[in-house]
Protein backbone atom coordinates (compact mmCIF):
# COMPACT_ATOMS: atom_id res chain seq x y z
CA UNK A 1 0.00 0.00 0.00
CA UNK A 2 1.03 3.59 -0.50
CA UNK A 3 2.75 4.98 2.60
CA UNK A 4 3.70 8.53 1.65
CA UNK A 5 4.62 10.85 -1.20
CA UNK A 6 7.31 13.52 -1.22
CA UNK A 7 7.98 16.30 -3.69
CA UNK A 8 11.35 15.97 -5.42
CA UNK A 9 13.34 18.37 -7.54
CA UNK A 10 14.19 16.44 -10.70
CA UNK A 11 13.97 17.51 -14.32
CA UNK A 12 11.27 15.09 -15.53
CA UNK A 13 9.64 13.88 -12.30
CA UNK A 14 7.78 15.77 -9.63
CA UNK A 15 7.12 13.27 -6.81
CA UNK A 16 8.47 10.10 -5.23
CA UNK A 17 6.06 7.53 -3.76
CA UNK A 18 7.03 5.19 -0.94
CA UNK A 19 5.20 1.90 -0.43
CA UNK A 20 4.86 -0.26 2.68
CA UNK A 21 6.78 -3.10 0.99
CA UNK A 22 9.88 -0.86 0.74
CA UNK A 23 9.59 -0.07 -2.96
CA UNK A 24 9.61 3.46 -4.38
CA UNK A 25 8.67 5.05 -7.68
CA UNK A 26 9.06 8.49 -9.19
CA UNK A 27 6.15 10.04 -11.07
CA UNK A 28 4.49 13.26 -12.08
CA UNK A 29 5.98 14.13 -15.42
CA UNK A 30 4.24 17.31 -16.40
CA UNK A 31 3.03 18.30 -19.83
CA UNK A 32 5.20 21.32 -20.71
CA UNK A 33 2.38 22.90 -22.74
CA UNK A 34 -0.45 22.55 -20.19
CA UNK A 35 1.26 21.60 -16.94
CA UNK A 36 -0.54 19.51 -14.35
CA UNK A 37 -3.73 20.13 -12.40
CA UNK A 38 -1.55 21.42 -9.58
CA UNK A 39 -0.24 24.10 -11.96
CA UNK A 40 -3.36 25.14 -13.85
CA UNK A 41 -6.32 24.13 -11.61
CA UNK A 42 -8.54 23.49 -14.67
CA UNK A 43 -11.32 21.03 -13.72
CA UNK A 44 -11.94 20.01 -17.35
CA UNK A 45 -8.30 19.04 -17.87
CA UNK A 46 -8.24 17.26 -14.49
CA UNK A 47 -10.94 14.85 -15.68
CA UNK A 48 -8.34 13.34 -18.01
CA UNK A 49 -6.53 11.98 -14.97
CA UNK A 50 -7.44 9.66 -12.08
CA UNK A 51 -6.81 12.36 -9.47
CA UNK A 52 -8.59 13.87 -6.55
CA UNK A 53 -8.34 17.59 -5.74
CA UNK A 54 -5.74 17.07 -2.99
CA UNK A 55 -2.74 14.81 -2.56
CA UNK A 56 -4.19 13.34 0.65
CA UNK A 57 -7.45 12.38 -1.12
CA UNK A 58 -5.50 10.89 -4.04
CA UNK A 59 -3.44 8.72 -1.69
CA UNK A 60 -6.57 7.48 0.09
CA UNK A 61 -8.30 6.72 -3.24
CA UNK A 62 -5.23 4.87 -4.54
CA UNK A 63 -5.00 2.68 -1.42
CA UNK A 64 -8.70 1.79 -1.67
CA UNK A 65 -8.26 0.81 -5.33
CA UNK A 66 -5.25 -1.38 -4.44
CA UNK A 67 -7.03 -3.01 -1.48
CA UNK A 68 -10.18 -3.92 -3.44
CA UNK A 69 -8.57 -4.19 -6.92
CA UNK A 70 -11.06 -1.60 -8.18
CA UNK A 71 -9.90 0.08 -11.39
CA UNK A 72 -13.16 0.37 -13.36
CA UNK A 73 -13.06 4.14 -13.65
CA UNK A 74 -15.91 6.01 -15.32
CA UNK A 75 -15.38 9.63 -16.27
Amino acid sequence: MLKCIEEINEKNKRYKAYFTNGKTTKFGQSNPKKGTYIDHGDEKLRKNYINKPTLKESMKDYNIRIKYNYWDIKI
